[in-house]
């Protein structure tokens, strides 16, 4: 897990003799190209190991992207609206990068469908053919099937999700929340009954 693009944006001179404090056009990407060198080393570590065939290596984000390098140009929501912290699809809808070079993810294979994070748990277990164990996660919906091209894989019915990035909310109370179903989304100020009275939102 690399915490690169998090702030205070302090980008290195250098990392494992690659420059990268002056490289991009932003401190901030010079710290998302860090990331990208660090996640080369992890590769070719693994492949000087002849370990490829053997591992899944999975790249993900946690959430959207920070906005701060909006005025030289680079839009981290990929045109979407929000970034971090935000409810709205810029704020958690991410790429996802799956490699098993001995398994049957497929090579080059690109799935324009949601999948959740969650279920990378029945996904992992799926793909090396054996089961959770009892009892955990239980609300994890294996998308294997994407990987491998085996079909449609089951998707979630819907997905409820809380805010609580609120400067002015630090008691733990989130601050809206959210009900996704299909293309349709609902968000709402947090409070009791909000979700069967607020208003809809595209998502």
């Amino acid at each position: 897990c690399s915490q690169a693009a998090h702030t205070p944006h302090s980008p290195p001179l250098a990392f494992r003799g690659e420059p990268v404090a002056g490289k991009t056009v932003s401190a901030h990407l010079d710290m998302v190209h860090e990331l990208d060198l660090q996640v080369k080393g992890l590769v070719e570590a693994l492949d000087a190991r002849h370990l490829l065939r053997s591992t899944i290596v999975v790249f993900a984000s946690d959430n959207g992207g920070l906005p701060v390098s909006a005025p030289v140009g680079h839009d981290t929501s990929n045109g979407l609206r929000g970034t971090k912290g935000s409810l709205y699809e810029g704020g958690h809808a991410v790429p996802m990068i799956v490699r098993w070079d001995g398994g049957g993810v497929l090579k080059g294979g690109v799935h324009t469908g949601w999948v959740s994070s969650p279920g990378l748990v029945a996904t992992l277990c799926d793909l090396v053919g054996v089961k959770p164990p009892p009892g955990q996660a239980p609300d994890s919906i294996s998308f294997a099937q994407h990987l491998v091209g085996g079909g449609r894989a089951p998707s979630r019915e819907a997905v409820y999700a809380l805010d609580y990035h609120n400067k002015g909310n630090l008691d733990g109370v989130p601050a809206k929340h959210m009900l996704r179903q299909g293309t349709s989304k609902l968000l709402c100020p947090y409070r009791r009954g909000a979700l069967a009275n607020g208003s809809a939102a595209a998502a």
